[in-house]
C-alpha cells in the first residue's frame, strides 16, 4: 500500500489552495487575511463583519470593491456555522446564499463570480447539513412539518448542484496552468457528489437514483484525480458513505476501514514528508471515517464491534494527535461524535460500570456543546442512559435530570421539558438547587413563554427570583428582565380585567422586579417610558428622558440615536450633531470596547446605533442642504450622494432598517442633479430590496417628474428647431424627445403598477406619453384603469370624460378595432356632445387613415370605409373647434386640412362631388408657397407634407 500514498504530498497541493506569500500581498489582501483571521481563528463575527464594512467603504476600486465584497460573504458564512442560536443560524445561511446569487449576478462572467460560486457551494453544503439536522429533530419532536423541511433541504442541494455544474463547464479547459483554479475546480467536482449523496438522504422516494448520480460523480472524480492523491482519499471516503444512506452499513464500515488503514498509513510513513497542513487534513479525515464507521456499527447492533473501533480510535488519537488526553486531542466537531457514539454504545452494554462512564463521557460532551447539534444529540443520549440506570441514584441525580430536560427544550419539545425541569428541581440537592435552581426556573419561564402562556412563565420567573435570586447564583438580571417580559404580555392580554388577584400578582412581580432589576431594569424602564412620550411626539421630555438612562445601562447606546431623533423632530440640527460627536467620542474610548466575550448582545446594539447615528448625520445634511421650502444647495449634494451610498454599504447588517429612507434620499438628490439614471437605480434597489414601502410612490413621483422635465424641455428645444428651419437638427431633437417620452413612460407604468392608490395626476400624464409615442395598448389598458378608478369621482369625473375617454377611443381605432372603436364613441359623443376630439376620433373610425412608418412606407387603413360619413363629421362638426382652438397654417391646421382631404379622397368613388372637395381642399392648402410653411414644421409637417405629394387630386 506505501506505493499508493507516495504521491500525496504533490496530490496535497490541489487540494490546498496556493496563496501568495505575505510579502508579495497587498496592504488590502493583508487586512482581508486578517479580518478572515478574526472570524475564523477568534470567532469574533460582529467586529469582523464592522472591519469588513469599513474595508467596503475605504476601497472604491472596482476590483478592490469585489475582493471586500467577498469577504463579507465569507463571514456571514463564518458566523452561520459559528452562531449559537440555531435560529439565527438558519437566517444566517439563508443570507450567505442571498449575497452569493446577487455578487454572481452582478459580476457574471468575471472571475470574481467563480469565488463566489465556490463560496456559494460551501454555503449549500453547510446550510443544506443544518437542514438535514433540523429534519433530524423535527422527527421526534414535530413529524408533520418533516415533509416541508425535507422538500427545502432538496431545494439547497439542488441549488449547490446546480452551481458545481456552471463553474465546472466555465473552467474545464483553463486548470492545466492555474494551481489555484485547479483547487476550485475539484473542490467543486468533490461537492457536486457530496450534495447529490445528502440530496438522497433528504428525499427518500428519489434515494437510489440519487445515490447513483452520486456514485458517478465521485468514481469519474477519482478515475480523474488519482485514489492515491489526499482529494481521491477523501473523494473514496465520500463515496462510501452512500452504502450507509442506503443502510447497507455493513458495506459502509469496509470502505470506511479502508479509508482509516489508508490515512494510518500515510501517517505513519516517514518518507512521504508531509507537511503539517496536510497531516492535519488527514487527522480530521481519519476521525472523520472513524465517526462514520461506529455509527454505522451502531445502528447495525455491533455494540462490541463500537466498542473495540473506539478503543483504537483512542489509540490513533494519541498516536498521531499532541496531547495526552483523546477527548482533548480530538477535533470537536470530527472527534467528539465518536465519542457519544462510544457512550451510547457503553449504556447498551448494560454493564453497570460502562453506564455510569457513559453517562459521565456524554455529560462532558455537553457541556463542551452546549448549542449545537452535538449537544442536541449528547443530550438525547443521556436521556437514554438514565433510561437504562433506571433508578440508580449515583447516576440519576438532579442535575442530570436537568440537562437532559435542556435537550428537551433544545428540541422544542416545551411541555416535556416542562415536567423534566420540575422532577429534576424535585430531586436535586441543596447544594444543587442553590447552584441550579435560578437557571432552572429561567428555562421552565422560556417553556412556557414561548407558547405564549404568559401567566406561568411570570410564576416560573418569580418563583426562581423569590427562592434563588439571593444565591449569588446564575442570572438574576437576565430573569429579572424575562419575568418583565413575561408579566407586560400577561397584562396585555388580559388589559380589560382588574380584579384582586391581578392586583396582588403585579404588586409581587413589581417588588421583585425593584429588587433585582437592578439598574439595566431602571434603565430598561426610562427607556421604555421615553418612547412612550416619542412615540407621542412629545420630542423635548422624550430627549430628556433618554438622556437619563445610565452608561452601564444596555440601553444606553440606542438612547442616543433616539436623542438625535428628538432633536432632529425639535429642529434642533447643531444639538443632534453635538449628540452624534459626542457618541463617537464614547463608544472610542478603549474603556467601552466590546468585551471579547460579549454576551450581552452589546455587539449588536452598538453595531445598531452606528448603523442610526450614520443614517442620521445623512438625514441631518440632507434636510440642510435640500431643504422642503427654503434655498437649496446643489454644491453639497454630491458628498452627501457619498456618504448615503457608504452608508449603505457599510451597514448592510444591522442598517436595514433605514435602508429605504436613504435610497430615497439619493434618488431625490439624483433627480435635483439631472442625473435620472442613478436616481432609478436607487428605486431599483429599493423595490428589490423593500417590495412594499411607503416612499416607492413618492420616489416614482419626484423620478417620473425629473423625466417630464426632461421631456418638456427637449419639446420647447424641439419648438425652437422647427422655427429655425433646421430639418437635421430637428429630427435629432425629435429622436431624443422619443427616447425622454420612453423613458418617462416606463417609470410612470412602474409607478402606476407598484402604487395601490395612484394619483389621477400621474396616471394621466403617463397616458398621454404613451399616446405621443403611440404605444396604443398601453394607452387602452392605462385609460380604462384610469375611468375605473376615477370616472365616477366628483373631482376628476369631467376630466376623464374629456380627456381620457378620448384617449380610449384613440386607441381602440390604432389597434385597428373599430366596430369597438365606433361604439365606444359614439356612446361617449352622446354623453358629451361638445367633445369634439371625440367627433374627429369617430371621422377616423369611419374614414380611415394612412400610417408612414419609420422608412417613410405608407399603409392605407381603411377604417370602417365610410369615408363620405368621415368627411361629413370632419367638414360640419370638428372643423368648429378648429377655426376656434387652432391658428391657420400651424400643424393642428395642417392635420385637420389633411385628414378632410383624405377623406374626400376616399369617397369620390362613392359619389363625385367628393373629387371636387378634394380638388378644393388640395389647392387651398398648396397656396400656402406650395407647402412651404408645412414643410418646417418638423418631422410630422414633413409628414403630412409628404402625403399631400404622393396622394394628389388629379
Amino acid at each position: 500500500m506505501s506505493s499508493r500514498y507516495i504521491i500525496i504530498l504533490a496530490a496535497a497541493a490541489i487540494a490546498l489552495v496556493a496563496s501568495p506569500t505575505v510579502a508579495q500581498k497587498s496592504k488590502l489582501a493583508k487586512d482581508v487575511d486578517f479580518v478572515r483571521r478574526l472570524a475564523t481563528k477568534l470567532r469574533f463575527i460582529d467586529l469582523a463583519q464592522a472591519e469588513a464594512a469599513t474595508l467596503q467603504k475605504n476601497n472604491k476600486d472596482k476590483s478592490d470593491f469585489k475582493l471586500v465584497s467577498q469577504l463579507d460573504i465569507e463571514i456571514s458564512l463564518i458566523g452561520a456555522r459559528a452562531h449559537p442560536v440555531r435560529e439565527q443560524r438558519r437566517t444566517m445561511f439563508k443570507e450567505a446564499l442571498d449575497k452569493s446569487t446577487e455578487f454572481i449576478d452582478r459580476y457574471s462572467g468575471e472571475a470574481v463570480a467563480d469565488d463566489a460560486r465556490v463560496t456559494m457551494v460551501q454555503a449549500c453544503v453547510q446550510y443544506g447539513e443544518f437542514m438535514l439536522e433540523e429534519i433530524e429533530v423535527a422527527r421526534d419532536e414535530a413529524p408533520d412539518t418533516v415533509g416541508e423541511l425535507e422538500q427545502r433541504a432538496a431545494d439547497i442541494f439542488e441549488r449547490g448542484i446546480d452551481e458545481c455544474d456552471k463553474f465546472i463547464k466555465a473552467n474545464a479547459g483553463k486548470i492545466s496552468d492555474d494551481r489555484e483554479l485547479e483547487g476550485k475546480y475539484y473542490y467543486c467536482w468533490l461537492n457536486k457528489g457530496v450534495l447529490q449523496r445528502e440530496k438522497a438522504r433528504a428525499v427518500k422516494r428519489d434515494r437510489n437514483v440519487l445515490c447513483s448520480y452520486a456514485r458517478e460523480t465521485f468514481e469519474e472524480l477519482i478515475l480523474e484525480i488519482g485514489e492515491e492523491s489526499l482529494l481521491g482519499l477523501r473523494g473514496y471516503f465520500e463515496m462510501s458513505r452512500i452504502n450507509e444512506v442506503q443502510g447497507q452499513y455493513r458495506a459502509a464500515v469496509g470502505e470506511y476501514t479502508d479509508t482509516i488503514d489508508g490515512i494510518v498509513t500515510a501517517l505513519s510513513t516517514d518518507e512521504l514528508d508531509l507537511s503539517q497542513g496536510t497531516r492535519d487534513r488527514l487527522f480530521d479525515l481519519m476521525q472523520e471515517a472513524y465517526g462514520a464507521a461506529t455509527q454505522a456499527l451502531l445502528k447495525d447492533g455491533a455494540v462490541d464491534d463500537v466498542l473495540a473501533m473506539c478503543k483504537k480510535f483512542r489509540e490513533h488519537l494519541k498516536e498521531f494527535g499532541v496531547g495526552e488526553d483523546p477527548f482533548e486531542i480530538a477535533t470537536p466537531n470530527k472527534g467528539h461524535p465518536v465519542f457519544l457514539t462510544e457512550a451510547k454504545a457503553m449504556a447498551e452494554s448494560g454493564d453497570p460500570q460502562q453506564v455510569a462512564a457513559a453517562l459521565a463521557q456524554v455529560k462532558l460532551i455537553n457541556e463542551k456543546h452546549p448549542n449545537d447539534i452535538i449537544g442536541i444529540r449528547a443530550k438525547t443520549v443521556l436521556k437514554d442512559v438514565m433510561a437504562v440506570a433506571g433508578g440508580d441514584a449515583s447516576i440519576v441525580t438532579g442535575s442530570t435530570l436537568f440537562e437532559i430536560a435542556k435537550g428537551e427544550y433544545q428540541s422544542r419539545n416545551y411541555e416535556t421539558a416542562i415536567g423534566g425541569f420540575k422532577r429534576a428541581y424535585s430531586a436535586m440537592t441543596d447544594a444543587e438547587r442553590n447552584e441550579l435552581g435560578l437557571e432552572l426556573w429561567r428555562f421552565t419561564g422560556r417553556c412556557y413563554g414561548v407558547q405564549k402562556r404568559y401567566a406561568e412563565a411570570s410564576l416560573a420567573f418569580a418563583r426562581g427570583l423569590e427562592a434563588h435570586g439571593a444565591s449569588g447564583f446564575g442570572k438574576v438580571d437576565a430573569t429579572a428582565d424575562s419575568l418583565e417580559k413575561a408579566w407586560n404580555g400577561y397584562r396585555n392580554a388580559c388589559r380589560n380585567e382588574d380584579d384582586r388577584a391581578l392586583r396582588a400578582m403585579g404588586t409581587r412581580i413589581n417588588s421583585l422586579l425593584n429588587r433585582y432589576g437592578g439598574e439595566i431594569g431602571a434603565g430598561k424602564r426610562a427607556w421604555k417610558e421615553a418612547n412612550k412620550l416619542l412615540t407621542r411626539k412629545k420630542y423635548t421630555e422624550a430627549h430628556a428622558s433618554f438622556a437619563q438612562i445610565p452608561t452601564d445601562s444596555p440601553y444606553y447606546e440606542p438612547a442616543q440615536a433616539r436623542r438625535v431623533i428628538c432633536l432632529q423632530q425639535l429642529d434642533k440640527g447643531s444639538d443632534a450633531r453635538k449628540v452624534i460627536a459626542e457618541y463617537a467620542t464614547y463608544i472610542a474610548n478603549p474603556k467601552h470596547a466590546v468585551p471579547a466575550d460579549d454576551k450581552t448582545g452589546q455587539a449588536g446594539r452598538r453595531g445598531q446605533t452606528q448603523a442610526a447615528m450614520a443614517h442620521l448625520a445623512t438625514v441631518l445634511d440632507y434636510e440642510a442642504a435640500n431643504p422642503t421650502k427654503g434655498t437649496k444647495d446643489p454644491t453639497k449634494f454630491g458628498a452627501i450622494i457619498e456618504d448615503i451610498s457608504n452608508f449603505l454599504v457599510a451597514h448592510k447588517q444591522l442598517g436595514q432598517d433605514y435602508f429605504p429612507r436613504a435610497y430615497d434620499m439619493r434618488a431625490r438628490l439624483y433627480c435635483e442633479l439631472g442625473e435620472i439614471v442613478k436616481a432609478e437605480e436607487s428605486y431599483r434597489l429599493l423595490k428589490k430590496e423593500f417590495p412594499a414601502n411607503i416612499y416607492i410612490p413618492g420616489i416614482a413621483t419626484r423620478i417620473f417628474s425629473a423625466h417630464r422635465d426632461r421631456v418638456k424641455a427637449l419639446e420647447t428645444e424641439m419648438d425652437a428647431r422647427i422655427k429655425a428651419g433646421n430639418a437635421s437638427d430637428t429630427r435629432k431633437t425629435q429622436e431624443a424627445l422619443t427616447n425622454a417620452r420612453r423613458d418617462a413612460l416606463a417609470m410612470g407604468l412602474d409607478y402606476s403598477q407598484a402604487s395601490t392608490r395612484p394619483k389621477y395626476a400621474m396616471l394621466s400624464n403617463t397616458l398621454n406619453l404613451a399616446k405621443d409615442v403611440q404605444d396604443w395598448a398601453t394607452v387602452e389598458k392605462l385609460g380604462l384603469r384610469i375611468d375605473e378608478l376615477f370616472g365616477q369621482d366628483p373631482r376628476s369625473g369631467e376630466k376623464v370624460r374629456k380627456f381620457v375617454k378620448p384617449a380610449i377611443g384613440e386607441a381602440l381605432l390604432r389597434q385597428k378595432r373599430f366596430r369597438d372603436a365606433e361604439k365606444m364613441l359614439k356612446e361617449s359623443i352622446e354623453a358629451n356632445p361638445k367633445n369634439y376630439t371625440l367627433k374627429r376620433l369617430l371621422a377616423l373610425t369611419l374614414g380611415g387613415w394612412i400610417d408612414v412608418d419609420e422608412n417613410l412606407n405608407e399603409q392605407i387603413v381603411a377604417g370602417l370605409d365610410r369615408p363620405d360619413e368621415a368627411y361629413s363629421i370632419l367638414r360640419n362638426d370638428y372643423r368648429k373647434y378648429i377655426k376656434a382652438k387652432a391658428k391657420k397654417y400651424d400643424l393642428q391646421w395642417y392635420r385637420f386640412q389633411w385628414e378632410c382631404y383624405w377623406a374626400a379622397l376616399s369617397a369620390k368613388d362613392k359619389d363625385s362631388k367628393f373629387k371636387g372637395y378634394a380638388k378644393s381642399i388640395y389647392n387651398n392648402t398648396e397656396a400656402r408657397e406650395e407647402f412651404a410653411t408645412l414643410k418646417g414644421l418638423g418631422p410630422e409637417g414633413e409628414r403630412i407634407f409628404q402625403l399631400f405629394i404622393n396622394h394628389p387630386p388629379f
